[in-house]
C-alpha cells in the first residue's frame, strides 16, 4: 500500500499570495508518491464510532488513473449509509482529470448552473423554478437532438412557445391567436384545420404526387381540387377552377368579376337558400341540389345531360327519361291550373303509386289504398285484393250495396250481400237469385253448414233438416222404367236388423251429428239385404237412402195381408165344410134317438 502519510508543505508566502488557481504548491497534499493506477487516496469526514474501523460517512477520494511518470487521476466524492462492518462508499459525484464532471443521482441547483462542456444525463431534469429559461450564449447555435428516441417538449396546463410560434395542446398559432392550425388524428385519418388565411408563393399540391388531390398553380392561380373543399370564410380565385367533386359554398358565390353583370351569381346568406343568377349557359357533369327557385328568364330551354330532363321554356313541358324523387318530409305534386286537369299517365307501359313498403298508403279523394286493401280513413280493409294460383278474389269486410249491374270475376263476403237487382253467379248463369221474388237456381251442387262431402249428391247438408212441408222424390211413371213387383217383401223384411245408436261426435265433429238416441239400420248390414239403397261418400263412408225404406214396408204389409186373408178364406171354407159336415152327423143322431119313422116301419 502506498505510503498514507500526510506532508506538511510550508505556507506560502502570505506577502506574495498564489492569484493562480493551483499553480504554488499545496498547502495539503495527499500522496506524494507514485500509487497503482485506479488505487484511491482518502479523506474521511464524519464520527466513526468506538469501533475505529475508519469508514467515515462521507469521503473525498482521489483515484489515480495513471501510473507513468506524470500522473493524473479523478476527484470522486461519496457517502456511506453505515459506518458499521466493510461497505464500501457509494460515489456521488467525480470530477475527471478531463474536466467532465459526472453526477450519480439526484442534483439540485439552487443558483446558476455554467457548464462549458457536454452534459451527460442518464436520468430526468426537473426544474422547481416558477420561471425557468434555458438560454444559449454562444457564437453559434443551440441545437437539442436525441439520437436513439424523440424530443417531446409539452406543458401539462400552459403552452410551448417556439419563436414566434405558440402551441396549446393540438393547437398552433401565436399569442394572442392561439388556434390558428388545429391537428387532430381519427383512425387512421390525420387532419390539419386552418382557422384564417393561407399565403403560398409557390405552387400548392396536396395528396400523391402522381395523383394530387389539390392543385394550385401560383402562377395563374388555377386550382385543381379532386376531392371536396370547405371554405368557411370568403374565398377569391382569379384563376381556372376545376371542381371534380363537392363544392359547397357557405357565402355568397360568384363567377366572373365584381360588376352586377357577373356570369353567375349564387346568394346564400345564411342558409344557403339565396337566389342564382345565370347569364349563359350552365353545365353541370355531377349531383346538383338547389333548395330554392331556379328561375330562367324568356323561352330558353332547361336541360340536363343533353336530353336527359328537359324544360321547354316557351310551353313549360317537362321531359325526363329517369326517376323523380321529392325527400320533403310532406311531399305535394299540385295542379293550379284555371281550368282543365291533372293527369298521369303512359304511353309505353302501367303507372305505379304506392306508399312506403311497411304501414304506408295512397289516398284517391276519400278512398284509401294500403297494399291489397282498398277502405277509407278510419277503415281501410272495406275491400281486399287477391290472386292465388291464376285465381283473382275480392274480399268485402261487410255489406256491399250496387245500385245496378256488377260483374265480379270472383267474391268472398264474410258479413252481407246486398244487391238492388237479380244476383247471377257464373256464366249460363250457374247461380241465379231473383231479386223480386228470392227465388234462388243453381246448376251446381249445394252445399249446407259444410263443405260437399258426396258428389253424386246436388245437396248435401251438414247437420239435421227441418221442413214444415213435405219433402218429395220425382215418381211420375213416364220417369221410371223396368218397373217390377218387390218380390217375397217378408223374407226382406225379416233379413233386416232394426237398431238404436248414438253417433261418435267427438271422433266425427265436424259432420255435426245429433246428440239423441237414434233409430235406424247399421248400412254394412243393410248393403247385404239391399244395395241400392246404401251409398259412398267421397270420403268413403256409407249412406243409407231412408225414406225409401218404406216401400219394403209397405210391400211387407201388403204380402201380409194378403196372407191373411188366403188364411181367412181357406179358414172359412173349412169351417163351413165342418159345420156342414157336423149338421149331418147331428141330423143321425137325432134320427136314431127317435126311432124308426112311420115310412120305416
Amino acid at each position: 500500500m502506498a505510503d498514507r502519510s500526510i506532508p506538511h508543505s510550508p505556507p506560502p508566502n502570505p506577502t506574495d499570495p498564489e492569484q493562480t488557481f493551483g499553480n504554488s504548491k499545496a498547502n495539503l497534499q495527499i500522496g506524494v508518491q507514485s500509487n497503482q493506477t485506479n488505487s484511491f487516496q482518502d479523506i474521511g469526514f464524519g464520527y466513526v464510532g468506538a469501533a475505529l474501523q475508519h469508514k467515515p460517512p462521507a469521503v473525498i477520494a482521489y483515484e489515480q488513473t495513471s501510473a507513468a511518470g506524470e500522473t493524473n487521476g479523478d476527484l470522486v466524492f461519496g457517502t456511506r449509509s453505515t459506518t458499521d462492518g466493510s461497505a464500501a462508499a457509494s460515489r456521488v459525484m467525480r470530477i475527471r482529470a478531463s474536466g467532465a464532471v459526472d453526477v450519480d443521482g439526484d442534483t439540485t441547483v439552487s443558483e446558476t448552473l455554467r457548464v462549458n462542456k457536454d452534459v451527460t444525463l442518464d436520468a430526468d431534469l426537473v426544474v422547481t423554478k416558477a420561471a425557468t429559461a434555458w438560454t444559449h450564449s454562444g457564437g453559434t447555435s443551440l441545437v437539442v437532438t436525441s439520437t436513439n428516441g424523440f424530443v417531446k417538449v409539452v406543458s401539462s396546463s400552459q403552452y410551448v412557445d417556439v419563436e414566434s410560434v405558440r402551441f396549446t395542446d393540438d393547437y398552433i398559432g401565436i399569442a394572442g391567436d392561439t388556434n390558428i392550425i388545429r391537428l387532430t388524428s381519427t383512425g387512421s385519418v390525420a387532419t390539419a384545420l386552418l382557422d384564417g388565411k393561407l399565403d403560398v408563393t409557390d405552387d400548392v399540391r396536396i395528396g400523391d404526387t402522381s395523383n394530387p388531390k389539390l392543385t394550385v398553380d401560383a402562377s395563374n392561380g388555377n386550382t385543381v381540387i379532386n376531392g371536396t373543399l370547405d371554405v368557411n370564410g370568403n374565398a377569391v380565385f382569379e384563376g381556372q377552377v376545376l371542381v371534380k367533386g363537392f363544392f359547397h359554398a357557405l357565402g355568397d358565390y360568384r363567377i366572373g368579376d365584381s360588376a352586377p353583370s357577373d356570369s353567375l351569381t349564387i346568394k346564400a346568406a345564411t342558409n344557403q337558400t339565396g337566389d342564382m343568377t345565370l347569364m349563359d349557359t350552365l353545365d353541370v357533369y355531377g349531383v346538383a341540389t338547389l333548395y330554392n327557385n331556379l328561375v330562367i328568364s324568356g323561352s330558353k330551354d332547361f336541360t340536363m345531360n343533353t336530353n336527359k330532363f328537359k324544360v321547354t321554356g316557351s310551353s313549360g313541358n317537362v321531359e325526363t327519361l329517369g326517376s323523380v324523387t321529392m325527400h320533403a318530409v310532406n311531399s305535394v305534386l299540385t295542379h293550379d291550373g284555371a281550368s282543365g286537369s291533372l293527369a298521369i299517365s303512359s304511353s309505353t307501359g302501367p303507372v305505379t303509386i304506392a306508399g312506403q313498403s311497411t304501414g304506408g298508403y295512397v289516398d284517391v279523394e276519400s278512398v284509401r289504398f294500403t297494399d291489397n286493401q282498398i277502405g277509407i280513413n278510419g277503415d281501410t280493409d272495406i275491400i281486399t285484393l287477391t290472386s292465388l294460383s291464376g285465381t283473382s278474389t275480392v274480399a268485402f269486410a261487410n255489406k256491399i250495396t250496387t245500385g245496378d249491374l256488377a260483374t265480379l270475376n270472383s267474391a268472398t263476403v264474410t258479413t252481407t250481400l246486398h244487391s238492388g237487382g237479380d244476383l247471377t253467379v257464373g256464366t249460363g248463369p250457374k247461380l241465379t237469385v231473383t231479386a223480386s221474388s228470392g227465388d234462388v237456381v243453381t246448376a251446381g251442387k249445394i252445399a249446407v253448414a259444410g263443405s260437399h262431402g258426396d258428389a253424386t249428391k246436388a245437396l248435401y247438408v251438414t247437420g239435421s233438416v227441418y221442413a214444415t212441408g213435405a219433402v218429395t222424390s220425382a215418381s211420375d211413371s213416364r220417369f221410371k222404367r223396368d218397373v217390377r213387383s218387390i218380390d217375397d217383401p217378408l223374407a226382406i223384411v225379416r233379413s233386416l236388423e232394426p237398431v238404436t245408436f248414438t253417433f261418435k261426435r267427438d271422433a266425427f265433429p265436424t259432420r255435426d251429428f245429433p246428440v239423441e238416441t237414434q233409430a235406424g239400420f247399421l248400412a254394412q248390414d243393410l248393403e247385404h239385404v239391399l244395395p241400392h239403397l246404401v251409398t259412398e261418400d267421397d270420403e268413403g263412408y256409407k249412406g243409407v237412402a231412408y225414406e225409401r225404406l218404406g216401400v219394403y214396408a209397405v210391400a211387407g204389409v201388403k204380402a201380409l195381408d194378403e196372407s191373411m186373408e188366403q188364411l181367412r178364406n181357406d179358414t172359412v171354407a173349412r169351417l163351413e165344410a165342418r159345420v156342414v159336415e157336423l149338421e149331418r152327423a147331428l141330423a143321425a143322431l137325432v134320427s136314431r134317438a127317435s126311432g124308426p119313422t112311420p115310412a120305416e116301419r
